[in-house]
Formats: C-alpha cells, sequence, structure tokens
C-alpha cells in the first residue's frame, strides 16, 4: 500500500485498520441489538413470577431456577468487586431503568439494578464474541477461502445481530440469553476446527447455563455425518464424552433444585396451537427501538417469504454438514418451541439460530457468485 507521496506502508497496516473498523461495526451492530433488547427485557426485571431480584436470588420458580450459571457470575462480580468501580455502573444501570419503565424502578435494590447493567454490559461482550465466531465459523463452513468471499464473511454477523432486535417480544429475553447463544456458536466452530477440548469445556458451562445443551453433542454426530457420510467410531466417541458431560451436569441441577417450587417445563402447547392457526402470527408487528417506528415480525407475511427464500434458495448446493445441522436443530428445537415457548417467543428458536444463520450466509455467497442479481 502506498501513499501520494510514495511512501510504503506495510501490509499489516492496512489490515490492522481493517480489522479495528469490522470490530467497530460489531460493536455498533451489537450495542444496537442490546439497546432493543433492554428496551423489551425491562419489563421482565419487575415481573411478579421471574423478576431480576428472584432470579439473582435464586428464588424464581423452576425451570428458570435450573439457569444457575449467569446469576452466579454477577452475584460474584458484584460482592467481589470494589464498590468504586461499581458505583458508575449502578448510576447508569438506574436512569436506564428508570427511562425505560418509569416509577416501577423505584422499589428495585442496588443489588438488581447492578445486576440490570450487568447483564446488559455482559450481554454486549457476549454478542459481540458470538459475531466474531460466527465470522470464522462461516468461513470454515461453508469454506470461504477465497479473498473475494471474505466480504460476505465480514457482513454476515452484522446482519444476524440486527435481525435478532425484530425477534424479541414484550415480557421476553432472559439473563442468559446471550451467553447461550455464544455457547451454542463456539461449540459449532470448535467442532468445525476439530478443538475437541473447547467443546468440552463449552459444554460444561453450557448446560450450566441452560438445560438445552444437553442436545447440543448431537450437533456434532450431524457435523460428523456431513463431513465423512458416516459418523465414525471417533465421532461417536466424541459424542459419548460430551453426552457424559452435559448429562451428569443436567442430573446435577436437577438434584440440587429438586425440592424447589415449580415444575421441569412449562406447558403451552394448546395456546400455541390456537395462536399459530390465527391470522396474528402472520400480521404481526413489532418497535424494536421506538414506539412510533413499527416493523414487521420474523413471521409476518411481508418478510416471511424472503426470509425462506435467503434461507433455502440454494439448498441443494448447501454442504451437507450443514443439511444435517439444520435438520437435526430443527427436528429438535420446533417441537420444543410449540410444546414449551410461549407463543411467538423466537428466542427458544436459539438452537436453530447458528445454522439458520449459515444458510443465509450460504445463500448470500451463492446469490453474487452466480451473478443472480439485476446489473
Amino acid at each position: 500500500m502506498k501513499s501520494r507521496a510514495g511512501l510504503k506502508w506495510p501490509k499489516w497496516f492496512g489490515l490492522g485498520n481493517y480489522a479495528i473498523l469490522i470490530l467497530l461495526f460489531y460493536s455498533i451492530a451489537a450495542s444496537q441489538t442490546l439497546q432493543s433488547f433492554s428496551y423489551k427485557w425491562t419489563s421482565v426485571v419487575v415481573h411478579k413470577q421471574y423478576s431480576l431480584d428472584l432470579v439473582l436470588n435464586q428464588a424464581a420458580p423452576k425451570p428458570y431456577a435450573f439457569r444457575l450459571l449467569m446469576p452466579f457470575a454477577i452475584n460474584a462480580i458484584i460482592e467481589y468487586t470494589p464498590k468504586r468501580l461499581l458505583d458508575p455502573v449502578l448510576e447508569r444501570s438506574r436512569n436506564t431503568l428508570s427511562a425505560n419503565i418509569g416509577s416501577e424502578a423505584q422499589g428495585s435494590s442496588d443489588h438488581t439494578v447492578l445486576g440490570y447493567g450487568l447483564t446488559l454490559t455482559s450481554g454486549f461482550f457476549f454478542l459481540l464474541l458470538t459475531q466474531l465466531i460466527l465470522r470464522r465459523l462461516a468461513i470454515e463452513a461453508l469454506d470461504m477461502n477465497q479473498q473475494k468471499d471474505r466480504l460476505i464473511a465480514d457482513i454476515a454477523p452484522i446482519l444476524f445481530c440486527l435481525f435478532l432486535s425484530i425477534t424479541y417480544r414484550v415480557y421476553g429475553g432472559f439473563i442468559y440469553d446471550y451467553f447461550e447463544l455464544l455457547t451454542i456458536t463456539a461449540y459449532l466452530f470448535f467442532y468445525f476446527r476439530h478443538w475437541f477440548f473447547l467443546t468440552l469445556v463449552t459444554l460444561a458451562l453450557a448446560i450450566f447455563n441452560k438445560e438445552t445443551a444437553v442436545f447440543l453433542p448431537l450437533f456434532g454426530i450431524a457435523i460428523s455425518y456431513g463431513r465423512y457420510g458416516v459418523v465414525r467410531r471417533d465421532a461417536i466417541f466424541r459424542f459419548i464424552n460430551e453426552f457424559l458431560i452435559v448429562f451428569v451436569g443436567f442430573c446435577v441441577i436437577r438434584y440440587t433444585l429438586r425440592n424447589h417450587p415449580g415444575g421441569a417445563v412449562e406447558w403451552h402447547f394448546i395456546n400455541n396451537l390456537k395462536f399459530w392457526f390465527s391470522p396474528e402470527p402472520f400480521l404481526s408487528i413489532t418497535t424494536p427501538h421506538s414506539q412510533v417506528i413499527p416493523l414487521p415480525k420474523p413471521t409476518n407475511i411481508v418478510i416471511f417469504i424472503p426470509i425462506m427464500f435467503m434461507l433455502f434458495r440454494f439448498y441443494k448446493n448447501m454442504p451437507v454438514a450443514l443439511k444435517a445441522l439444520i435438520w437435526i436443530s430443527t427436528c429438535i428445537n420446533l417441537p420444543l418451541f410449540i410444546l414449551f415457548a410461549y407463543r411467538d417467543e423466537f428466542r427458544n428458536l436459539s438452537l436453530m439460530f447458528p445454522s439458520l444463520y449459515l444458510a443465509a450466509t450460504h445463500t448470500l455467497l451463492q446469490y453474487y457468485k452466480n451473478n443472480d442479481v439485476e446489473k
């Protein structure tokens, strides 16, 4: 790279500046998405059944009580961080909470308000890290090794991040959501890279964050089958090790909280059937950032068909491993969504998010490679 004066800049200088800008745009996208999450999730902070105060004090009913990792981490930060460092967080968190829910915030304790601020702050970093991993995951899973493909790999995580904001519903979102998304994405990336020790570490953290991590070892089997056309012996051995980790964690949590109030799941099947067989989900709108700016929800007929096009336009050309991931995640997550999620609580499709992201990125890649765009 040369300047007008003929000075030759080292290659790393240009790459470093590009990396800084990519990180900046990922940060902006994460910040925008977390702002939308805060705008929606704040109403949960004072919810009677599973408020943030109840969650942090391990007084929320099951199944929310099973999600132990994030409350433990936030409580530990509050307890062991010097007060002088937490005071600015407390002030800004209280201002944010008051701006979103008004007088309802006045009854919140300092501990709850700090938990609110730390949840949003940690969520930002989790989402930023998720974008960075999603970029590498697309390169690995879709074999995007040509330099001209890297622009799509760079931009796709930003689009994914921004899309999340129209999936939130009022009274939606929980303290553990973004770490769950991070662990699912990290597990897939580590598996594609053959970093199997890191898959075990990720699973150990994931199962204490949310019990649906018990299904993640099946994703590894899907990747192995897609790569080799058969589930090899080494993949079966890894599956056994991974499943033992999540199963033991699952059982420990269940046994520890066996006398805790609440049930193992919340059943919403009948109400979901009524909802999904009505016109409501196909006409639904949301206001992710401002009440005066409506946008369609993912199932709104205006964007549902384009979304399906983006996901499956080049399905035949997809890598077999990606097809296997889409099918296994759909077969696991969709029944869970219909049975246990509340109506259009799209955050509960999180097990499908990374594979659908890869499908959409694959479509973008093929779309431009095939010149299937008006010139």
